[in-house]
């Protein structure tokens, strides 16, 4: 599946990818595991997540015009 972010309203904004993190969730707590690069994040572009397999991702967004 492939994820592509953008901004609602805003016509002259982009949305891009800051940081994609790999992680578990438990009892409450997000625990971080690695930081996806460039490479897998389409230079903060998209986000391919990968099909028939679970995985927890955070994703920090930024925008700008």
């Amino acid at each position: 599946m492939l994820m592509m972010f953008g901004t609602h309203g805003e016509t002259d904004t982009q949305a891009g990818i800051d940081s994609v993190w790999e992680g578990t969730y438990g009892n409450g707590v997000w625990t971080p595991g690695r930081e996806l690069n460039g490479d897998e994040d389409n230079q903060g572009r998209s986000l391919r997540m990968p099909a028939g397999s679970f995985t927890i991702r955070r994703v920090h967004l930024y925008h700008y015009r």
